[in-house]
């Protein structure tokens, strides 16, 4: 199989995957228009239909279940393989792509980060923030500081500190405390414990705003707008956030530094890893609240 016919079934896995070219195009980095001239070459060129237009996107048509199976199965090796192309050669040196949450990204990390290239110069340091849970499968990065009260399968690392988290209100927000107005998680923060807590604990009614962000959600409660469910250490710098008591004795998570389990053994790695864990575990205290 050449380059080119990967690309090919890199769209089609997309769309399968996403379900409208759009999505697809998100995903892929590209715009809509090329999704769709790639897909529709493709039928073409090998005279078969793999999807059927429905009202909101693209169907995946029931006798091309084993295709798109076979292209996932595919991809797996491909990304393995990479995996394993990127962990060649010794020395602390190279790419390194960091991802975290958005609140470390704005608040611990960019400290650590000027810290770790200062230790290892040969290093090229890329921080990403994201809420969205990580695709190491297909190396979206290579390092994650990430809250979670484990690591899924595919990765490796280590506890260093934990979360702690706080209901949140601004000192002139005047409330009944038996019904406040909530403001919501929403998107990925609902997979996390703090959204789960929300999700059973919150009734629907009492939303009056949502975001899928803490640092957002944050500048909502500063505004005066409501109660929100926040990370204690993002508000030790806003005196204008009191916290409400009342709501749970302690709710915290760990916060983990990790790695694909493929690239365990690879020096840059290794080294980086090693040294936000020193940095982030220093924190501690500011991290629990």
């Amino acid at each position: 199989m050449d380059h080119e016919n990967w690309d090919d079934y890199r769209f089609i896995l997309a769309v399968a995957e996403q379900g409208s070219l759009n999505a697809a195009a998100r995903v892929l980095g590209v715009n809509h228009a090329t999704v769709l001239r790639r897909v529709t070459g493709f039928q073409d060129r090998h005279a078969i239909r793999i999807f059927d237009r429905a009202r909101n996107g693209y169907r995946l048509r029931a006798d091309q279940t084993g295709l798109i199976e076979a292209l996932k199965d595919l991809r797996g090796a491909m990304e393995t393989a990479d995996r394993a192309v990127s962990g060649q050669g010794a020395g602390v040196r190279g790419p390194v792509r960091i991802t975290s949450t958005d609140s470390l990204c704005a608040t611990i990390l960019p400290d650590m980060i000027a810290g770790l290239q200062a230790t290892h110069p040969e290093l090229r340091l890329d921080l990403l923030a994201s809420n969205q849970p990580l695709n190491f499968e297909q190396l979206d990065a290579e390092v994650t500081v990430r809250p979670a009260d484990k690591l899924p399968d595919r990765l490796v690392g280590t506890e260093v500190a934990r979360l702690g988290f706080g209901v949140y209100a601004h000192v002139d927000l005047q409330f009944d405390p038996a019904s406040p107005p909530w403001l919501s998680m929403s998107g990925p923060l609902l997979r996390a414990r703090a959204g789960q807590w929300q999700q059973s604990h919150i009734d629907d009614s009492s939303v009056v705003g949502a975001a899928d962000s803490f640092i957002t959600l944050r500048g909502l409660c500063l505004a005066g707008l409501g109660v929100t469910l926040l990370p204690c250490f993002l508000t030790k710098e806003f005196p204008a956030l009191r916290q409400v008591p009342g709501y749970f004795e302690r709710m915290d998570t760990g916060i983990w530094v990790a790695n694909h389990k493929d690239l365990d053994a690879v020096p840059r790695i290794v080294a980086c890893r090693a040294f936000l864990e020193e940095r982030i575990a220093g924190h501690g205290a500011l991290l629990a609240g």
